[in-house]
């Protein structure tokens, strides 16, 4: 997910540098490309998050959930389309600090637990657990059923 993030960061600043500093369009071209890349790799990524580190009774509420802020997101890339419509530098440049904020806050986010598990590092798994879920007496249980449902 961070190398996604950074990779969405990157394009735009490509794209920004195209735009604003170059004028050249096959930078542009190439920026969008990468940004289309690396929005598909985030978005799988986000949604490998939502399924592994939710509790079972929200999976099908957040995965919901994403995709309804998808298209509250498309709303508001043509809304500033619209209004920046005069700034096309402006424009491309606006994920740059968004992608900036989102790779400090991704950092410290840790590993889904059924990865973690797969590594066999049950510690880490709990630890996983406890930050995505809080704490509850069933940890140990979920762990034991994710383990159990690999093995079959």
């Amino acid at each position: 997910y961070v190398v996604a993030a950074v990779g969405m960061t990157a394009a735009s600043a490509l794209q920004t540098l195209a735009v604003a500093l170059l004028t050249c369009p096959e930078l542009l071209i190439a920026g969008r490309g990468l940004m289309s890349f690396f929005s598909s790799l985030s978005d799988a990524a986000l949604v490998m998050y939502l399924q592994e580190a939710s509790p079972t009774h929200l999976r099908g509420t957040l995965s919901s959930l994403f995709c309804t802020m998808t298209v509250v997101m498309g709303l508001v890339g043509m809304l500033l389309g619209c209004v920046l419509d005069q700034s096309l530098p402006l424009l491309v440049s606006i994920p740059i600090p968004v992608g900036i904020l989102s790779i400090a806050f991704l950092v410290f986010v840790p590993e889904t637990p059924k990865y973690l598990l797969t590594k066999s590092d049950k510690e880490g798994a709990l630890r996983s657990l406890v930050f995505f879920q809080g704490n509850q007496h069933d940890h140990e249980e979920i762990l034991h059923g994710w383990k159990a449902m690999e093995e079959d």
